[in-house]
């Protein structure tokens, strides 16, 4: 049996008092199957605001997560506040709405396909595989057997000069 977060509104109810407005924090267990380990909701709210129209009934919301996820340079989880807007629409006809999906939909959108825990990260040493954010090391790439490049030059490594080359 699934668990009753409270988000199935009465349609009736709505048009009777002309629309509705919600404020709400959200149980993070909602979003549980949302996110692929190791990201996880840490807090969620809502604002919802249903509007009646001519034959329907006009749903804006916005959605706030507090994400944990990992970096995709340096590996570390961190913790970021995202937000997302979902608009829905519903006929006059419907007995309720249920806003889980629109809910769970925007916040499975608003993870980045990069996440990163701060735009300047150096990721790892590609040599000691270090945190280039917590230590400065002074490994030097190699180019030789074991180096992860096959012992071959980079193939970008011709592209190096061209900038200069075109300046000329």
């Amino acid at each position: 049996m699934e668990k009753d977060y409270g988000l199935v509104f009465n349609a009736a109810a709505i048009r009777e008092k002309g629309g509705l407005a919600v404020k709400r924090a959200l149980d993070a267990g909602l979003f549980a199957a949302v996110l692929d380990a190791p990201a996880c909701v840490k807090k969620a709210s809502m604002e919802l605001v249903f509007s009646v129209g001519d034959g329907s009934l006009l749903l804006e919301g916005l959605v706030k997560a507090d994400l944990d996820l990992q970096c995709a340079r340096c590996g570390e989880l961190f913790t970021a506040p995202f937000s997302e807007t979902f608009d829905e629409v519903y006929e006059d006809s419907v007995e309720s709405i249920d806003v889980c999906g629109p809910l769970t939909e925007s916040v499975a959108v608003m993870t980045p396909l990069k996440p990163l825990c701060a735009a300047d990260c150096k990721g790892l040493c590609q040599v000691c595989g270090g945190n280039r954010n917590h230590k400065i090391c002074a490994c030097v790439p190699e180019c030789g057997p074991g180096s992860g490049t096959g012992g071959k030059e980079s193939p970008f490594r011709a592209l190096k000069d061209l900038n200069k080359k075109k300046r000329r």
